[in-house]
Formats: C-alpha cells, structure tokens, sequence
C-alpha cells in the first residue's frame, strides 16, 4: 500500500526549493542592475534550466549548457559575419551545432546549442543592447548559480527524507 504523505510534508520541501530559486534569481536581479550590467534574464533563465534536485546531475548539465554555448553562440557569430541573419544562416549553423553536440557524445546540450544560435541569430538587431558574448557570460553565470541551486535542493531533500524518518520512528 502507497503511503500518502501530508500536505505540510509534501509541501514543505517545495516551498523551500521555491523560495530557494526564488532568492538566488532576486540576487541575479540586484547584482546585475546594482552593478549595471545587461543580461540578467538569460542568467535567470540559466539557473531554472540547470537547476536540478541533485546537484551531481546539475554538475554536468551547467557543464554540458556552458560547452554548448559558447560552441553554439562562436557559430551564430560566424554565420552573422557570413550570412547575416538570413534563412541560409540560420539552417547551416543550426545543421553544425546539432552535428557537434552529437559527434562530441553532448546531445543532452543540444536544445541548448538550437536555443542559443535562434537567440543570437533572431535578436542580431539588437546585438547592441546584448551582445552575444554578454548573453554566453550570463548563461555561464546563471548555470553556475544553478548549480549552487541545485546543492541547495539536495539539502532540502535530505532534511526532509531525515525528517521523515524520525517522525515515522515515533
């Protein structure tokens, strides 16, 4: 028989891994506008994709995203300076990040890699409001935080099965 845990057992851990994501994209959010620099949201964004319950799994996803791209964002660049931002452009380095994350065995990157070159490609028009290399450095930002993240989470989830635990020994 499944044992039903309570609302307040069950609950507990997600509001602290809630608030936990919450307060490290409100750091993100101050120190990127206290010391003015562009690029807050695609660090954010980092954390929530990286972000896992354990943080070795975490390890490798932030390691495997920041690879992907830089690989993916030195491509777009290529084909902007190549092609601009035209259809040809888009479908040859989309074709060439895909082909590198499978022949270097990070296909886990690869909706990373897709993401990133549209991202850079789409938004080549405003390239002066966020550069490229700014939105690469906040990706690696934000999967480094993730990963903080993500340690965090796998605290929370020890705390709670040891909570568990004791209360069922009672």
């Amino acid at each position: 028989m499944l044992e039903r845990l309570t609302w307040r057992e069950s609950t507990c851990p997600a509001l602290l891994r809630s608030l936990t994501f919450v307060g490290a994209a409100v750091a993100i959010l101050l120190s990127y506008r206290t010391l003015d620099l562009p690029n807050e949201g695609w660090a954010v964004v980092s954390v929530a994709l990286v972000m896992q319950i354990q943080a070795r799994a975490s390890f490798r996803v932030a390691a495997i995203r920041v690879v992907v791209n830089v690989v993916s964002a030195t491509v777009a660049l290529l084909a902007l300076h190549l092609g601009g931002a035209t259809i040809p452009s888009f479908a040859i380095a989309l074709l060439l990040v895909g082909l590198f994350c499978h022949l270097t065995n990070l296909d886990d990157g690869l909706r990373a890699a897709y993401i990133c070159v549209v991202i850079i490609l789409g938004t080549d028009r405003f390239a002066a409001l966020s550069p490229p290399i700014g939105r690469v450095a906040s990706v690696a930002v934000g999967s480094a935080i993730g990963i903080g993240v993500s340690w965090v989470f796998e605290r929370i989830e020890a705390w709670s099965a040891a909570r568990k635990a004791r209360n069922d020994s009672r």
